[in-house]
Order: structure tokens, then C-alpha cells, then sequence
């Protein structure tokens, strides 16, 4: 049975923002595999150190993601086209001709770009993250051809609702408003003024995406367009195979600092669910999305997508950690600086201990003995790196959060039965198989230092059946 989703993609030219990000290359792998009548993917990346935008889609296009592709399909890259640019410029920084370019064959519109340091103050949270939100929807606007926008977000940028819905809510605080604050208050008065424009919020990030929301929603004229909210995504379930990651932030962070033996005590709630989403699903959905708005042509208000597994199909903090330090213990990484045992604790004061005391211990005396064996020490860098992104991590390892998911069910029980299996994201998981192969990924594709069985690169085994599965 033919594809709908591959049918629907056959002759239409995409322009993609955040190409180059985890989620953006498994969008360009996923639509060069499965559609492969596409017409274009042009890629938006800027030019970076010595490399040239065309050097750096090349560089992308060199990534494990696409072996599979390239065994497939060897002539993939003629399709994808590098637009150079830079969303912190008036105009994207589009030259005449790249302008022209798109307006004239893109019809569709993806803004997967943002920048992710949650630690960044607001007002580079919003020069990043909300006004190129603004100037990409602009870019849509103008161009002849528009069938569809999507705008990705994320599902923390409206925790202080419960349940969260999906609509567009007002933000703390609107565009104009916050623009006008960061024109006239200094970096320092805008930290004073940060945590009451915060309110529950945990980070600038999540207010950017919140505000950057409200734009989409009132300046996307008559395109059609959605808005898909992930929670935290995590490597591949299947596509393009088992167990894909790329890098070591968020979940994947957590688990490497468990298997390095650098997160002994995670502070958090172990009776809360951590809503983790793999990335292929999180694909998936946009690739979707973009579809059904184009197809459907509402054009009046904007469609939200909260792309996320619920409280009955994800683990809790206790069940998930469980998992973790089953498959950090039983597939260890040789450079740990201690025994991968860890565990999601409700004390703080533990949580502390181990961060500023036993394990700054461990790795001195780690870091001595690698300076005594003529090596270069990294043992206290990596742990200090670590107890940062722990306490990042806290603010989602400490709540649970309700979203509502009605509007994503039905996009996907929409697809033909062939489009539900090809492009999958069913929010249904077997977990412990799953956190088997993930670590397998992180370990093979992140780490660069694969399990010595090459064998169990494959289908998970799996973790002993007396594992918790509290859900």
C-alpha cells in the first residue's frame, strides 16, 4: 500500500531551520528515506568558525544518521540544499537570490531552530529564540507558494497550567512588552526582574518558546500552521535504526553521568514521571503535521500538538533510574571514575553530599592518577560540567506535569495504515528494551566507545523481569 505522507511530499520543496540540531537531521533522513519524490529540503545554516554553510550540510550529510540513506539511496544529496544565513540578522541575512529561491519554491515551513542553554539570561533567550521565531513566520508570509507553517516548541513552555492544554495561552508577558524592557533595563535589572516574569516557569528558554507562541499565533496570516510541542526527547526507538542519539544532553546527560559514575544521588521526585519522547517520534509528528495543515487549509487559528506520552505510558523517576543503572552496571564504560550505581533520592542533602563532597574526592583522586600516568586530567572538568546540568535538570525531575493530547492522537489515527507503521508515533513503549538500546546508542554513536559485543547492537536484550515498572 503506497504512502499518503510520501505521495503528499512528491514534488514540494521544504525549508528547514535547526537542520543541523538533533531533531532537524532526523527530519531531512526521514523525508529523503521515506518520500523520496521530495523535490528539495533547503537547509537554513549559518557559517560557523572556517566553515562554510555548504561545508557544514556537507559535514551533516557525513553523520552516522544517514549510512542507512546512502545504502538506500546513494543519490539523496542533489535534494538538499544549503541557504546560508543567520537568524539573528534582519532578513534572516538571505542574499536576493536565496530570498527569491524559497518565496518561490518552498511551499513548506519548518522552525525547528532555538537555542537550548537554559541557563542563558532573557534577553538572549530572546534574541535568539523569539525574534527569529518572528522574522522565519515573516519569510513564510512572503513567499508565493505557503501551504503550511510548523513551528516547534516545547511542552515546558506552559507548566504553570495544569493540565496544559492544547491552545495557544497568553504568555507572562507579550512581545512588545518584553522588548521594551530589554531595550531599557540593563543585563542586571533584567536578572533582578527575571523571577517574577518567570513565575513557575523553570527557565528563560521556556518563556522565549511561551512568547514566541503568542507571535505565531497573532502574525501567521493566512498560512496554515501548527505548533508541536515536545517534552524531552531522547534517542531513536527505530528510525533510521535502534538506539540514534548524537549527543549527551538532557536524558542522555543524566545517563552518562551515571555510567561515568559522576551522578550517584539524582535529586528528584521518584514517584514523578518524566515524560520522554524518542526522536524519530518527535519526526514523525512534524512530518505529519505539516501535511494535515496543508491539506486541511484551516488557516484561521493556529493548531496545537502536545506531542507527548502522558503520565500512563511514562516511568517514574524511581522505575526509570532502575533502568539506567541496570544497563550502566551490566555494559560499563571503562573511564568511570567510580561504580555506575545511581538512584533518584528525595533528599536533597544527599543529592548535595555526593555533588560537593564524595565525588570531587573521587575524581582529584582520579585526575592524580591520570597526571601520574602522563595523561591529561578531566575527571574534576567533567564532574564539575555534570553537577551543572544536574541542577538544570532539577526543576523537571522534582515536578510532573498533565498534557492534554487529543489533538496529536488524532493526527495520528488519522494516517493510513501504512503512514501509522512507516512513520510511527504512537505514544506506546516498552521501556526496558528501549533504555537497553539507548544506552547502546549513546554509547556507539555520543560516546564513540561502542559495547564490545557488537552483537547487541541490534534488538535490546532485556533487562531482568524483577525490574520496578511503576507507571
Amino acid at each position: 500500500m503506497a504512502s499518503s505522507l510520501s505521495q503528499f511530499y512528491a514534488g514540494r520543496t521544504l525549508f528547514l531551520t535547526g537542520g543541523v540540531g538533533f531533531v532537524g537531521k532526523q527530519i531531512i533522513e526521514k523525508l529523503l528515506r521515506s518520500c523520496p519524490a521530495i523535490e528539495q529540503i533547503n537547509v537554513f545554516v549559518r557559517p560557523k568558525k572556517d566553515k562554510s554553510p555548504t561545508d557544514r550540510v556537507n559535514e551533516l550529510l557525513q553523520s552516522p544518521i544517514f549510512d542507512r540513506l546512502k545504502a538506500e539511496q546513494p543519490g539523496f544529496r542533489q535534494k538538499v540544499r544549503a541557504v546560508p544565513g543567520d537568524l539573528l540578522l534582519p532578513g534572516l541575512g538571505l542574499s536576493d537570490a536565496d530570498y527569491s529561491h524559497i518565496t518561490s519554491n518552498a511551499s513548506l515551513y519548518v522552525h525547528a531552530a532555538a537555542n537550548l542553554n537554559f541557563l542563558d539570561p532573557m534577553s538572549k533567550a530572546f534574541e535568539s529564540n523569539t525574534i527569529p521565531t518572528q522574522r522565519v513566520l515573516q519569510l513564510a508570509r512572503e513567499a508565493k507558494l505557503a501551504e503550511a507553517f510548523i513551528y516547534v516548541s516545547t511542552a515546558y513552555c506552559q507548566v504553570d497550567k495544569n493540565p496544559i492544554e492544547e491552545k495557544i495561552y497568553e504568555p507572562p508577558i507579550t512581545f512588545n512588552q518584553l522588548k521594551v524592557l530589554l531595550e531599557a533595563l540593563s543585563d542586571e535589572q533584567m536578572l533582578l526582574l527575571q523571577p517574577s516574569l518567570l513565575g513557575f516557569l523553570p527557565n528563560c528558554y521556556a518563556l522565549s518558546k511561551a512568547v514566541s507562541e503568542k507571535v505565531v499565533s497573532d502574525e501567521h496570516g493566512s498560512i496554515p500552521t501548527a505548533i508541536v510541542r515536545p517534552p524531552t526527547i531522547c534517542g531513536a526507538v527505530q528510525e533510521p535504526f535502534p538506539g540514534w542519539v548524537d549527543s549527551t544532553h538532557s536524558l542522555a546527560g543524566i545517563i552518562c553521568g551515571a555510567a561515568y559514575g559522576m551522578v550517584r544521588n539524582k535529586y528528584g521526585d521518584p514517584t514523578a514521571h518524566l515524560d520522554n519522547v524518542p526522536v524519530d517520534f518527535i519526526a514523525h509528528s512534524i512530518i505529519a503535521a505539516v501535511k494535515h495543515m496543508a491539506e486541511t487549509k484551516n488557516n484561521s487559528a493556529v493548531k496545537v500538538f502536545n506531542v507527548t506520552m502522558g503520565n500512563e505510558q511514562s516511568l517514574t523517576m524511581k522505575a526509570m533510574f532502575e533502568l539506567i543503572e541496570h544497563n550502566v552496571i551490566k555494559y560499563p564504560l571503562k573511564s568511570r571514575i567510580g561504580k555506575p550505581v545511581t538512584q533518584i533520592v528525595s533528599k536533597k542533602a544527599l543529592a548535595r553530599f555526593d555533588m560537593n563532597v564524595r565525588l570531587p574526592i573521587r575524581a582529584h583522586i582520579a585526575d592524580t592518577y591520570l597526571r601520574l600516568t602522563g595523561k591529561k586530567p578531566r575527571a574534576m572538568k567533567q564532574l564539575l560540567q555534570f553537577n551543572k546540568f544536574q541542577r538544570v535538570m532539577e526543576f523537571f525531575t522534582l515536578n510532573e506535569f498533565n498534557w492534554i493530547t487529543t489533538n496529536t492522537a488524532n493526527l495520528y489515527n488519522s494516517l493510513s495504515p501504512q503512514d501509522k507503521k512507516d512513520f510511527n508515533f504512537q505514544m506506546k513503549m516498552d521501556w526496558e528494551p528501549y533504555f537497553t538500546q539507548f544506552w547502546f546508542g549513546i554509547r556507539k554513536y555520543a560516546l564513540k566507545d561502542p559495547v564490545n559485543t557488537e552483537k547487541h547492537i541490534g534488538p535490546a536484550e532485556k533487562p531482568s523481569q524483577n525490574l520496578s515498572r511503576v507507571a
